[in-house]
């Protein structure tokens, strides 16, 4: 059996005192088996090096190959399969489970406090192709991809938003914790992210997607925010405006009011946007990637609650990069960069206190940075350091 690492899920909730020659974890792993419909979990109760091949099967999974799982919170994790082609990916599904690890602070540390995972039956979706999982302002927004197919004679599974409210989350059926879905026009491969109690930031599938023009981008140009209602609040969708539009989006962000949003290199940078409460309002601009770095762009984020920064992957065909900012910032600058010996397949912090990032490099390798200082890349540029070389399949 050939299992895949989920990452995010580490759960290293009592790190505290990190140093370059030792990382001590508790807390728990859930694993996806490539090849079946299991998910497995690892309870890490020392070291890295601890971990065997002993892990628990988590119950309730349908029988589907090829699942993954996200983390959407400190204590929740979404299990996603995608679904097949052959079935328009209708046959798509998440469940969302309580992972069964708490914090009970000391004061002077943190202990991690564990019981089963237990499934929030209230909460399961089916989606076809689901890809970006959004978790902010107590809510998960899940955008279903759809199939796209340029023949109109054709049948087509158009775009759906679902938002799950995290405080409606229960072990039983009813009440529903699905707040809001919304199909749009076209089917195309973007992100929603929650902001408030009723908004919803939604990217627009290009005109020629929504046409079903062959061989066009699933990419989306831009973004609207509207309510639950259809209500557009803000326009995002702009074109030939860098702080109201974003070509080639991929990968996003959100800590606490504050969006991000990656562009490809023809925009030329991100697309901030803030949200003020009080007021109800909405303002954008374009961060621009710094000079030099023409033929780079953003494809994915990292953020944490806890985190002073959001972290980005910043790669073109043949330079690999992570870069820190603070969506303050004015300006990006190559400063900011952290050169990766190979590109970056995924990355996550850990849940307790985020001054740890895990990196899974495509060469197989989990290297693992120090994220505790204010300026992320001059520190972790000065004193990275990898725990081991971690495989990313282990056989049981």
């Amino acid at each position: 059996m050939v299992l895949s690492f989920s990452f995010f899920s580490l759960m290293a909730s009592a790190i505290s005192g990190v140093a370059a020659e030792r990382l001590c974890t508790n807390g728990r792993l859930f694993v996806a088996d490539a090849n079946s419909s299991s998910v497995h979990y690892f309870d890490l109760d020392g070291e890295l090096e601890a971990l065997t091949s002993t892990g628990k099967l988590l119950d309730g999974i349908a029988e589907i190959e090829g699942q993954a799982i996200y983390s959407v919170g400190d204590n929740e994790i979404a299990i996603v399969h995608r679904g097949v082609e052959t079935a328009m990916y209708e046959d798509g599904s998440i469940y969302f489970y309580r992972a069964g690890t708490t914090l009970e602070s000391h004061g002077d540390h943190v202990d991690v406090q564990k019981s089963e995972p237990s499934e929030l039956q209230n909460a399961k979706i089916n989606c076809a192709r689901a890809t970006h999982i959004v978790d902010h302002d107590d809510k998960i927004a899940v955008f279903c991809d759809g199939y796209f197919n340029p023949d109109p004679s054709q049948a087509q599974v158009n775009t759906t938003v679902y938002v799950v409210d995290k405080t409606l989350f229960s072990f039983t059926a009813e009440p529903t914790a699905i707040a809001h879905s919304v199909v749009l026009a076209g089917s195309h491969h973007g992100v929603a992210i929650p902001v408030d109690d009723d908004h919803l930031l939604v990217s627009v599938a290009l005109p020629e997607r929504v046409a079903r023009v062959e061989n066009s981008s699933a990419l989306p140009n831009g973004f609207v925010v509207q309510d639950y209602n259809g209500n557009l609040l803000h326009n995002l969708n702009v074109a030939d405006d860098k702080d109201r539009s974003c070509v080639g989006f991929h990968g996003s962000a959100a800590v606490e009011g504050k969006l991000a949003l990656g562009c490809d290199s023809s925009h030329g940078g991100i697309l901030l946007v803030d949200y003020e409460p009080t007021s109800a309002m909405y303002t954008s601009r374009s961060l621009l990637y710094p000079n030099g770095f023409a033929d780079h762009r953003v494809g994915s984020f990292l953020e944490h609650p806890r985190a002073r920064h959001i972290i980005g992957n910043f790669n073109s065909d043949l330079s690999f990069n992570m870069f820190a900012f603070d969506p303050t910032l004015e300006s990006i600058s190559d400063n900011h960069m952290l050169s990766l010996p190979a590109k970056a397949c995924s990355s996550a912090y850990e849940q307790a206190e985020a001054k740890v990032i895990f990196t899974l490099l495509a060469t197989g390798v989990v290297q693992i940075y120090n994220n505790s200082d204010e300026s992320f890349a001059s520190h972790v540029g000065a004193g990275m350091f990898v725990l081991a070389l971690c495989v990313v399949a282990m056989k049981i």
